[in-house]
């Protein structure tokens, strides 16, 4: 009987970065789903519920930019997104990102706003969202595309 035989280095069965480019891909599903279902919330008129869940979307969005970046996204906070953007998003888009963060914080926060105030700040937060994903999105094809 022959002796079994462990895989060389370059033939190890896992490889780091086909990982990273798994998490990425939970990441993106990540944030797509909890964009989805802040507006599910939304019209179920859960307007608490749903902005939190758009304030989480928002932040696995930029940690899913963080990713394709190779930075480590692990326990982030204000702060470490604060930073990322200073760091790895090109200054001309650095408000494009802050603005979003911004305008999502009050989601988070425990406030009661009126439907008016909510629904304004809803579309803003929205149509940001969805600029910035754009953006994500065609940072991700330039990489594919120079990685082919």
């Amino acid at each position: 009987m022959e002796a079994e035989s462990f895989p060389e280095e370059s033939e190890k069965l896992w490889d780091w970065r086909l990982l990273q480019e798994a998490w990425k891909v939970v990441e993106e599903l990540r944030y797509r789903r909890l964009f989805r279902e802040a507006g599910k919330l939304k019209e179920k008129g859960l307007k608490r519920n749903a902005g939190v869940r758009l304030r989480k979307a928002v932040i696995a969005l930029i940690k899913t930019y963080a990713q394709s970046k190779g930075v480590s996204t692990e326990d982030w906070d204000r702060g470490k997104l604060e930073n990322f953007i200073t760091a790895n998003v090109e200054e001309k888009h650095q408000p494009l990102f802050r603005d979003l963060l911004d305008k999502t914080q009050i989601f988070y926060e425990d406030v009661c706003l009126d439907d008016k105030t909510f629904e304004e700040r809803w579309k803003v937060a929205v149509k940001l969202f969805k600029e910035v994903e754009a953006l994500v999105e065609r940072e991700a094809d330039k990489r594919e595309t120079a990685g082919m």
